[in-house]
């Protein structure tokens, strides 16, 4: 199985514009039951079975000719220490595209990131990563469900924006297992339709991953992630998608 972190450098490497669409926690089989965009799928291996540990192995050099569209409030100054000064550009969208009620669920939704996007694009940057928020909960697919391990790393990042954010939508979560799926399955269909699809338009190579996988089940875990996890190949495999270019979905 391919190293995601030598392809990411050999497209860095090799091409002169690019976007890479991180959808974070982004399960490899899944991903490869609901996209319908035609494209080459691979099977990669990542660096981390989760953010933090994905961007402290894989962004190891510095990066000055990309602009990182960074959705995940992981990827806060501080939760990514010194690795945004990697970067020649880093737009916060986790904290300005931060909507308080998507479905009755605070979350950053994709046309924040493609707007990120957008914004890069018009700086001048042909080279960028856009790292969004989902399937990663809280889901805001037509299975809605908050979460607060999302909302606390925000808070983290930026404590003295905040009032309880913890009432009403922000705790409901699916009943069972399968709902859980259902889910995240819904969750990530959204972020391909409104996230991935709206990139098409844009004349550059275009590479859909992830930083890490999600559990759903495995040992037990339900969406748990983290260095003890590692070992769980659902954290650690993750799609490396090349967008077929000028082609409508199927």
């Amino acid at each position: 199985m391919k190293s995601q972190v030598d392809l990411i450098h050999n497209l860095i490497d090799t091409e002169d514009r690019f976007i890479i669409a991180v959808l974070d926690a982004c399960r490899y089989d899944i991903f490869k039951n609901v996209c319908k965009i035609p494209g080459e799928l691979e099977r990669v291996v990542s660096e981390g079975p989760c953010t933090r540990e994905w961007i402290k192995g894989t962004w190891t050099k510095e990066y000055f000719d990309i602009a990182y569209v960074a959705g995940s409030p992981y990827t806060s100054k501080f939760h990514w220490k010194d690795r945004q000064n990697h970067f020649k550009y880093v737009d916060p969208v986790w904290d300005w595209g931060w909507k308080r009620c998507v479905d009755g669920i605070p979350t950053v939704p994709a046309d924040a990131i493609l707007e990120g996007v957008k914004r890069a694009l018009q700086r001048g940057h042909k080279k960028i990563v856009a790292h969004s928020m989902q399937p990663h909960a809280p889901y805001i697919g037509e299975i809605p469900s908050g979460v607060r391990d999302f909302v606390n790393a925000r808070k983290e990042a930026k404590p003295t924006q905040y009032e309880d954010v913890f009432d009403g939508p922000t705790n409901k979560h699916p009943t069972n297992g399968m709902d859980l799926v259902k889910a995240y399955t819904a969750n990530l269909v959204y972020v391909i339709n409104n996230g991935i699809l709206p990139l098409l338009e844009y004349d550059m190579k275009i590479i859909v991953t992830s930083d890490h996988g999600e559990t759903l089940g495995e040992e037990g875990k339900w969406g748990e992630h983290g260095a003890k996890l590692r070992h769980i190949p659902a954290l650690k495999e993750v799609p490396w998608f090349t967008v077929q270019l000028n082609k409508n979905p199927q």
